[in-house]
């Protein structure tokens, strides 16, 4: 069974997955303690972030104990007419 604070931290890690680059570098000017800012960042940048081939893959390949992990992904696509 998980604790609280576990739990806390689980959704926000998953949350931080939905997150835009752009959010993440406003951190700064939030309320937020400069060691939260840091802490989110670094979790964030360590996520993967550069492709959806890449997240699969590193969603794909990871288990937590026995059990595989869920997959949550937001595609957006933007098209460009020349």
């Amino acid at each position: 069974m998980y604790s609280i604070k576990q739990v806390i931290q689980k959704v926000k890690i998953l949350l931080l997955q939905c997150a835009t680059p752009d959010s993440i570098m406003r951190l700064n000017q939030s309320q937020l303690l400069a060691a939260e800012v840091e802490q989110i960042k670094n979790e964030y940048f360590g996520q993967k972030h550069s492709s959806l081939v890449s997240y699969l893959q590193h969603q794909l390949l990871q288990v937590d104990g026995d059990e595989a992990k869920d997959i949550m992904a937001y595609v957006s696509m933007v098209l460009f007419q020349t």
